[in-house]
């Protein structure tokens, strides 16, 4: 049974599943350099899957549209019926456009492409520990 330090202790370990490599990467190095530990990247619906099995992040920062044609609302839902993870989504669309049935509003929030670093560090903090963390 794998136990974690509590969240408070720790750095928040973050997933990220993003389409565009590039973006996901500078994404990985903004956050790290805020703080987070960034426990995997990837571009596609189902590798996200797998890798948040593997490393069981704190956050998602998922792309509203993913590589294998899988959503990030996909990726969110199938992951938070097994444990509840928040989410930032990141979209070119507003977010009424997008539909987060199925997942509780107090645990996700969403960017609009584009935004900055601080506007994705500033979410992740709202949706971790109150806004108490990094």
């Amino acid at each position: 049974m794998l136990v974690q330090e509590p969240l408070s202790t720790r750095r928040p370990s973050v997933l990220i599943a993003e389409r565009e490599r590039l973006i996901a990467m500078e994404l990985a190095h903004q956050l790290e350099d805020r703080g987070y530990n960034v426990c995997a990247i990837t571009s596609f619906g189902q590798d996200a899957l797998f890798l948040a099995q593997q490393c069981r992040p704190d956050l998602l920062v998922l792309d509203v549209l993913l590589g294998d044609g899988m959503s990030g609302r996909d990726v969110a839902r199938a992951i938070n019926t097994q444990r509840t993870t928040p989410v930032v989504f990141l979209s070119t669309w507003s977010d009424q456009q997008i539909d987060h049935s199925g997942l509780l509003s107090c645990w996700w929030r969403c960017l609009l492409k584009p935004f900055t670093a601080e506007d994705l560090a500033a979410s992740l903090n709202e949706l971790t520990l109150g806004g108490n963390s990094t």
